[in-house]
């Protein structure tokens, strides 16, 4: 499984062609700001807002599924719902971009989790 950190790359890597070509690198300077503290570059507000947002979700996913077995158990439905209500999405966002963004985040977790429906087999 993923840490939130590597989470929150990944879904900036897939997000960045959709939304913002900058959001990788602006993901990354939230990730590890001390790397970016004497660079010159600018970032435009939508950008870094999509980029918090990119990481509070993946925090926020990556405590999901790593809290207990009960947790796994959720639907994907419910773990967006939950998002929706407890995650605060900056002004400047539209929902279609929020939902983008969590679809992305929740999809990287998917990929790098093993299959929750199948139980390991009984020793015999």
């Amino acid at each position: 499984m993923l840490d939130h950190v590597e989470l929150a790359r990944a879904a900036g890597r897939r997000l960045a062609l959709e939304l913002d070509p900058g959001l990788e690198v602006a993901v990354e300077r939230l990730l590890v700001p001390a790397r970016y503290e004497s660079s010159p570059a600018r970032f435009d507000a939508v950008g870094i807002a999509i980029a918090g947002l990119v990481v509070s979700i993946a925090q926020f996913v990556w405590h999901i599924y790593r809290d207990s077995t009960a947790n796994r158990e959720k639907t994907r439905e419910s773990i967006v719902l939950q998002i929706r209500v407890q995650v605060d999405v900056p002004a400047v966002l539209t929902p279609e971009e929020r939902d983008l963004v969590i679809d992305a985040v929740l999809e990287e977790m998917e990929r790098s989790e093993p299959p929750r429906a199948i139980s390991p087999p009984a020793d015999r």
